[in-house]
């Protein structure tokens, strides 16, 4: 019988790694991490996307821009948007719109936009599916006193209620900023947003995500890395008040 020889597992490590592998330079990287540039600069991917390269800076493009070399912010947008999760390796995720509902922000498949309009006091009610804020802190709607967006202290987005200016004690309500063509970004903040499987139903429909400021560098169990994409919203006020 021919002898059995066992293969060593490192030399079968370096094997699956070579075969994956790419070079960069003089420097090896692994494709689904990294991208180069020019042949030369390694830049990461973040929530799913490259950044992109700029005179010796890996850069968001959703949040800056190069210009002859020149790295400089995109144009900061203080008209209301709407927002969309961006993250390409999440199919559950991806392209999904972010929407209010019972005082929290939550995304994917099974989330809605949960909204009231008092039709005895206004002759038309707006009833739009679409989540709009304005990137400061506020939401796009017409209901006396208006309502406020805030990261809450375990990092959950949520919003006020109508008719209440009440929002938890330790909450962020300033510091955010939204860039044209580009994202919203916690000014005050280096972790950037996630998405984690709701602790809860979403009413009437199921469990969906809600969508949280990282409070840390590791990204904890049931959440994922996204960016949060900001757009256009339809003409006019969206709602008379989200709930």
């Amino acid at each position: 019988m021919a002898p059995i020889f066992s293969f060593p597992a490192v030399i079968l490590a370096l094997l699956i790694t070579s075969s994956t592998a790419s070079v960069c330079g003089t420097t090896d990287y692994d494709p689904s991490k990294y991208v180069c540039w020019y042949s030369s600069f390694l830049c990461p991917y973040t929530n799913g996307s490259p950044l992109s390269y700029c005179n010796g800076a890996c850069y968001s493009p959703h949040m800056y821009h190069c210009t002859d070399g020149v790295l400089a912010l995109n144009t900061i947008i203080t008209s209301p948007v709407s927002l969309t999760i961006s993250n390409p390796t999440l199919p559950d995720l991806d392209g999904y719109p972010v929407r209010a509902c019972s005082q929290k922000f939550s995304t994917g498949y099974y989330s809605q936009t949960c909204t009231y309009c008092p039709k005895d006091v206004v002759r038309s009610c707006p009833n739009s599916t679409t989540t709009v804020i304005f990137p400061s802190n506020s939401l796009d709607v017409l209901v006396p006193g208006g309502q406020r967006w805030y990261v809450d202290p375990s990092g959950a987005l949520g919003f006020t209620q109508a008719h209440s200016a009440y929002i938890p004690p330790g909450s962020q309500v300033d510091g955010f900023q939204a860039y044209e063509g580009g994202m919203l970004v916690n000014l005050r903040s280096p972790w950037g947003w996630v998405a984690c499987l709701a602790g809860r139903e979403i009413p009437g429909v199921g469990s969906g995500y809600e969508v949280f400021q990282q409070l840390g560098p590791e990204v904890k169990e049931g959440c994922f890395g996204v960016d949060i994409l900001v757009g256009p919203p339809e003409a006019g006020f969206a709602v008379w008040e989200y709930t």
